[in-house]
């Protein structure tokens, strides 16, 4: 009995290594076809996607180059609020940041308002521009402004960072205690408060507004033109190391 005991168990133990060995054996096939088929996919894959990379990193660049415009919003907002209801309160503009010693004086619900405007305008001048870009049949620059949007609505507008509108308008308080650091630079602010006025509220945004025509027409005509040399230079590479 003990004898074919054994023999089952050796039996058993084989036939566990030889399903194992199988197993083994399959998935690696599996996983070589996968290799080969993504081998011969890949450069298609990448020809595809290339020009939607590209336009996202020309997104970026233009989330970056408009962080003026952003903070254009914030400040008018306050401005207006201040001149409208009579507050006794002066909005200062430091290092692209809109600051202020008094946003308690303003309220609550208002530098809401505030802190929301920032993307609002900026996502407002994106769209207009979108439209207009279509007219003239780039597409992909609308494409590239559309990725503008993703990315203010994303980095401004989300959880996703700390100290962004959204996170301030989440934890007011943190807005409210910029009158610590205003205090502390008021002489500076102070002395240079009308020429940042000049410079960031008017002469700045003129200057974005026509650079922004000349940045769509560069950044997005000239070089998508060469994308179709990197189609042709990443296929014949592909296809010519695979042969």
């Amino acid at each position: 009995m003990k004898l074919i005991h054994n023999k089952r168990q050796d039996r058993l133990k084989f036939s566990h290594s030889f399903m194992l060995f199988l197993s083994v054996v399959s998935i690696l096939a599996i996983l070589f076809c996968l290799i080969c088929i993504a081998f011969h996919l890949l450069p298609s894959v990448i020809c595809a996607i290339l020009p939607y990379a590209i336009c996202a990193v020309y997104g970026l660049i233009l989330y970056l180059f408009l962080v003026p415009l952003h903070e254009a919003g914030h400040f008018y907002t306050s401005l207006y609020y201040i001149k409208r209801y009579n507050i006794p309160a002066k909005v200062y503009i430091k290092r692209s940041m809109t600051t202020s010693a008094e946003w308690e004086k303003i309220g609550y619900d208002k530098c809401v308002s505030i802190l929301k405007n920032g993307s609002r305008i900026k996502i407002g001048y994106c769209i207009i521009m979108f439209f207009l870009i279509l007219l003239t049949g780039h597409i992909k620059g609308g494409i590239v402004l559309l990725f503008t949007v993703v990315f203010e609505y994303s980095l401004n507008c989300t959880p996703i960072r700390n100290g962004n509108d959204y996170d301030l308008i989440q934890n007011i308080e943190k807005f409210y205690e910029e009158k610590d650091d205003v205090s502390r630079h008021r002489e500076s602010l102070e002395r240079f408060r009308t020429i940042r006025i000049v410079i960031w509220g008017v002469f700045w945004q003129i200057i974005i507004i026509a650079l922004s025509v000349v940045v769509l027409d560069l950044l997005y005509k000239v070089p998508f033109d060469a994308i179709d040399v990197l189609k042709n230079f990443i296929m014949d590479y592909s296809y010519g190391k695979q042969c």
